[in-house]
């Protein structure tokens, strides 16, 4: 169990350092620092070991692997770099705990896995618990406009959740019709998605000072939360190895907790009667959905 709270802490941490990173870097240039740097110690650690020929076969997937970084990297992770980013913290990691009801939902449309009548509850309870999260505005979000009850940042945020759902669903049909393993694929998909988001950061013209960028205390902040959640990454794949999904579900919840407290000493997040409510009711719309019924 030890290993599972040690990955959620993890997470919990490196919300706070991506919120923090986010005031001073633009999402695509950051989304190349993430990904790029993991990706080149992983490949070089493979090259050491004389196993980095997997790289050709990028070429027989291009189009697949095209599609993965799309839906897996780019696209959610611009999306919910903006909504952190223009979101109180808390907030945004409420609306992070959907992720099993997006998973619920791109298995009942990819894999044909059914939704039971308890699912559907726990979703609707999910869904009165969001309305109740985006009831409270604040003033980074109304800057962007709304759409509805929405702010933009808000469904933003949401669509990141929905949309690498959406690609990791399609990258589990991939690794089982290709021949690759699921570390490799990894590797390819940071490395490219860094390449790509730096290249497209240069092109729309992304702003980042170089003083900035060169600051010590940035580069220990942002060197240090990509350690403590490719920390987090590890310990949550080893728990699949020893828990169920329905337990990692639910601590997964701990993180809306654990960044709610964290985000009220760093960046004086206020913590409100709604935020409580609706995280407590998507809590137990988790329990509900992950939970077979005996």
């Amino acid at each position: 169990m030890l290993d599972l709270i040690f990955a959620n802490a993890c997470f919990s941490v490196a919300y706070i350092g991506h919120k923090y990173i986010l005031q001073f870097l633009p999402p695509l240039f950051y989304i190349s620092l993430r990904m790029g740097i993991p990706a080149i110690f992983i490949f070089a650690a493979k090259a050491f070991k004389g196993k980095a020929r997997f790289l050709y076969k990028t070429t027989e997937h291009w189009f697949n692997i095209f599609v993965i970084i799309l839906l897996t990297t780019l696209v959610p992770l611009f999306l919910k770099n903006f909504g952190m980013k223009n979101l109180p913290i808390s907030k945004y990691a409420v609306l992070g705990s959907l992720d099993p009801f997006a998973a619920g939902i791109c298995g009942y449309f990819m894999f044909g896995d059914k939704l039971s009548k308890r699912q559907i509850f726990a979703a609707f309870l999910a869904i009165v618990g969001v309305f109740i999260l985006v009831f409270s505005k604040f003033k980074t979000e109304l800057e962007f406009g709304s759409i509805l009850y929405f702010s933009y940042p808000e469904l933003s945020a949401i669509a990141g959740v929905f949309i690498a759902k959406l690609g990791w669903a399609y990258t589990k049909k991939i690794l089982v019709t290709s021949n690759f393993k699921s570390g490799e694929l990894n590797c390819i998909i940071m490395l490219l998605a860094g390449t790509i988001s730096l290249t497209m950061s240069y092109i729309l013209g992304e702003k980042c000072d170089p003083t900035v960028i060169t600051n010590p205390k940035l580069l220990a902040i942002i060197g240090s939360t990509i350690a403590v959640s490719s920390t987090g990454y590890w310990f949550l794949t080893e728990s699949f190895r020893h828990y169920h999904f329905t337990l990692i579900s639910i601590m997964g919840c701990s993180i809306s907790v654990l960044v709610t407290i964290l985000s009220y000493f760093v960046f004086n997040d206020p913590i409100y009667f709604g935020l409580i409510i609706s995280m407590l009711l998507i809590i137990i719309a988790v329990k509900i959905f992950t939970t077979k019924k005996n």
